[in-house]
């Protein structure tokens, strides 16, 4: 390939863009033989689905939480001020650690735009087959019977799904060996409080904690203009 332009201007897209060593062409997101000066990743910008590893001097992720969400990270990050990640057992023991892993998934516990910085490989990959939570970094569909984070009775764990639904890039969804409506996390070993619940703005539009719109049916915490409210 010959010509390539000085930048190119996709920085608002998770897109990678391969290029043979000694490239001069600077920006975000270019793979420059197999290293990428800066990743940038976010939420909002869909897909996420390399074609190969590489390595990135630096690797950034940006997402907005209001108090928890569940993500899993293609590279490995440290935790950001001001924020708490937890790992979440097979027997849903929630247990805060100080660093992420890539391809594992987290609870997250932070308020408005955060940003997790990381370095080293970076990779499309999926969370490991022995643990019950499960994640990605391109959209899939979810189907009756996935269970996404949620409270119930003031306490948080996974709510089974009563219809399909869709998982955005870099969420998490898990598949218990379990048919309960509700399965609680253990907590003990955690500072996560209790959420005061509104009573108020039932008919408004309602998002679940990963940011989905969703129906009148759907059961445990959901986001109802920018305030937390539990649908039992």
């Amino acid at each position: 390939v010959t010509e390539l332009p000085e930048t190119f201007g996709w920085e608002e897209t998770n897109r990678i863009i391969y290029l043979p060593e000694g490239c001069a062409t600077t920006g975000n997101n270019l793979v420059i033989g197999d290293v990428c000066p800066h990743l940038v990743l976010s939420s909002e910008a869909g897909d996420f689905h390399p074609s190969k590893p590489f390595m990135a001097t630096k690797a950034t992720y940006t997402f907005t939480v209001d108090g928890f969400r569940m993500l899993m990270l293609p590279f490995a990050a440290g935790i950001p001020e001001g924020v708490k990640a937890y790992s979440v057992s097979t027997d849903m023991v929630v247990q805060e650690v100080d660093s992420v892993k890539p391809h594992q998934p987290i609870l997250i516990e932070a308020q408005g735009e955060v940003t997790f910085t990381g370095e080293g490989k970076v990779a499309f990959g999926v969370s490991s087959s022995d643990n019950a939570m499960r994640g990605g970094y391109t959209q899939r569909p979810l189907y009756a019977g996935d269970y996404l984070l949620g409270m119930q009775d003031g306490k948080w764990g996974l709510v089974r799904q009563t219809s399909a639904n869709t998982l955005l890039p870099f969420g998490v969804y898990a598949q218990p060996a379990s048919s309960e409506s509700f399965i609680p996390f253990d907590l003990s070993a955690t500072g996560i409080q209790e959420i005061t619940v509104s009573p108020t703005l039932q008919d408004a539009p309602a998002y679940n904690i990963m940011g989905q719109r969703v129906d009148a049916d759907y059961k445990g915490i959901v986001i109802v203009e920018g305030k937390k409210m539990i649908r039992k």
